[in-house]
């Protein structure tokens, strides 16, 4: 049993498919663009088109994938879960605007931190959840889902601050 949530009804399939289909795809696609970028340099310059164009079909996920979330937002009963939801997508459209446009602009460190940022949330979405869900065997369903994420954002932070 994965990660629960109290509903007022049920979530609209079209959005819970688009939701999880292009998280699914995000955090695999990250790990390859990640794989990418690390090859590319001056010794594989040649990879810079595919990092391109897969630039391009990620951040159409984490559209998609913020949109099905959000849009799923007023079914669930947790208290603030609005408020909430307004926390989780905010930084995905940040990364919607950053990456891309760092690298239309040519800010190279701008594009490197954005696009390393992206990719360390891509990894602590999957990690939110499974968190979540084990916190709450142990806790009431809201406590546990909002404690995972917090969790998972403070851990993934300190990496990106190491960084």
């Amino acid at each position: 049993e994965g990660l629960r949530m109290t509903v007022s009804s049920p979530f609209p399939s079209t959005f819970m498919r688009v939701h999880y289909w292009a998280g699914v795809l995000l955090v695999l696609l990250t790990v390859l663009q990640k794989h990418i970028t690390l090859r590319m340099g001056a010794k594989r310059p040649d990879l810079a088109e595919a990092h391109k164009y897969l630039g391009y079909v990620v951040t159409a996920l984490v559209c998609f994938m913020a949109y099905g979330g959000y849009s799923m937002r007023h079914n669930s009963t947790f208290e603030g879960f609005e408020f909430a939801m307004l926390l989780f997508v905010a930084p995905w459209v940040c990364f919607v605007l950053i990456v891309p446009a760092s690298a239309y602009l040519k800010w190279g460190i701008t594009h490197i931190v954005s696009g390393d940022a992206l990719f360390k949330a891509c990894i602590a979405v999957p990690l939110a959840r499974c968190l979540g869900t084990l916190l709450q065997r142990y806790m009431p369903l809201s406590e546990g889902y909002y404690i995972g994420i917090a969790t998972s954002a403070v851990t993934i932070g300190m990496w990106a601050i190491t960084d």
